[in-house]
Formats: C-alpha cells, structure tokens, sequence
C-alpha cells in the first residue's frame, strides 16, 4: 500500500473542485475529503475487501464528513462530496470493458472470451458506481434534518 494513490486522489479532486467552481477557502476541504476517502478505500482493498465494499466504505467517510463539514461551513454539500468522490471513479475498469467490447465487435468470428471479460469488466464498473453513488447520498438521507 502506498501514500501516493490518496495524494494524487487530492490532485484530480482540487482539479474537479475547479470545474465545478468550487470557492478557493474550500478546496483544501475538498482534497481532505478526497485523501481520506481514498485512503480509507484503499486500506480496505489492502486488506482484502472487495474493490465494491472498499470505494461503499470510502464513499460513505466521505459524504459523512462533508456533511459535517458542509453544516459547519455552510457549503453546498455538492460542492464537497461530488469532487472528493470522482476520483474513485473506476476509470482502467471502464476502460477495460470498452477495450474487450471494442475487440468483440472487430472480430470475424464471436469470440465469448471477449464477451465474458465485457460483462466482467462492465459489471464490476457499475457495481463500483452504485456503490459510489450509495456512499455519498446516503448519509444525506439519513441525517437530513427538515
């Protein structure tokens, strides 16, 4: 396991905060929330979780925090979590996936391998998504105060 994975988590997320016009007092926030989602993540894929359970887990101390942070700064909580949460976004498996349907697709005859590593690949990806996605709104339904 290594420290630079969580500190180029902190790059791509200060990158994203400037795309989605995020205010400069807060992008030191947004890479915190960033480096310990990350980190977090990959304690647990170290560990031996599942990549899934490793990026709900991140996902999840990231909308916690930004929830506690966003009440107490009184920023957007899109601001907060949607730039912290992209860079666990699983881009190689993505790409994967479109590499193997890509090569199912040129071909003059069906190869399953292909099409087998496609699903492998696809499925995984948006299990990884949902689970992203599950982490960071779930703490807003949970602890929404009306």
């Amino acid at each position: 396991m290594s420290i630079l994975n969580p500190v180029l988590a902190v790059i791509a997320a200060i990158g994203f905060s400037m795309v989605f016009k995020v205010k400069k007092e807060h992008l030191w926030l947004v890479g915190l929330l960033a480096f310990f989602g990350f980190l977090v993540r990959d304690v647990l894929v170290h560990l031996g979780a599942g990549i899934e359970l490793s990026v709900l887990a991140g996902a999840f101390c990231v909308g916690l925090s930004a929830d506690l942070i966003g009440y107490k700064t009184k920023t957007p909580l899109q601001m907060l979590k949607v730039p912290a949460g992209i860079p666990m976004i699983p881009g190689s498996l993505v790409f994967e996936a479109i590499k193997n349907i890509i090569a199912f697709v040129s071909l003059s005859a069906p190869d399953g391998a292909k099409l087998s590593n496609f699903f492998y690949f696809g499925g995984k990806s948006i299990f990884i998504l949902a689970a992203l996605a599950f982490g960071l709104t779930a703490t807003s339904v949970i602890f929404n105060k009306r």
